[in-house]
């Protein structure tokens, strides 16, 4: 997510994904969301971001076997 600082910042955008994917009889798995990402390269300096979305990435790859 951008920097800005609101704590419902992107609640919006996940009920539109929510609804979208009930549409197509769907759920939505996990959503990773991340404050303080301005540049392409700050997400660097996050390690805690970095391996959360590694760890989340393994454990989506486990499921769809």
């Amino acid at each position: 997510m951008g920097a800005t600082q609101g704590k419902k910042l992107i609640d919006g955008t996940l009920l539109t994904l929510k609804y979208f994917f009930d549409v197509l009889d769907m759920e939505l798995w996990k959503a990773l969301l991340f404050r303080g990402l301005d540049f392409e390269e700050d997400v660097l300096s996050h390690t805690d971001y970095l391996l959360e979305a590694h760890e989340a990435g393994r454990e989506f790859a486990s499921i769809r076997q």
